[in-house]
């Protein structure tokens, strides 16, 4: 399994709110294909998948994550 990480966005964002799944759970993804969008009080971050594969998501739209956190994984050996 690869982690999805919520990636630095730049010195000051230490936060956002999931504001969309790109991707349905159990769906088969492309690495670096769109997964999360992120809005934080400055910008929308696309969030990509680190590897080709199946995606799981630990998050659901409207929930507040930190910088650093897993949001999800995908599993290369579906691909």
């Amino acid at each position: 399994m690869v982690d999805i990480i919520f990636p630095e966005s730049g010195e000051s964002v230490r936060t956002g709110v999931i504001a969309r799944l790109a991707k349905a759970e159990g769906d088969l993804v492309k690495r670096d294909e769109t997964v999360i969008e992120i809005e934080t009080d400055k910008i929308t971050v696309e969030v990509a998948a680190p590897a080709a594969g199946r995606v799981a998501f630990n998050v659901k739209p409207g929930q507040t994550v930190e910088v650093g956190s897993v949001l999800g994984t995908v599993d290369p050996a579906a691909a």
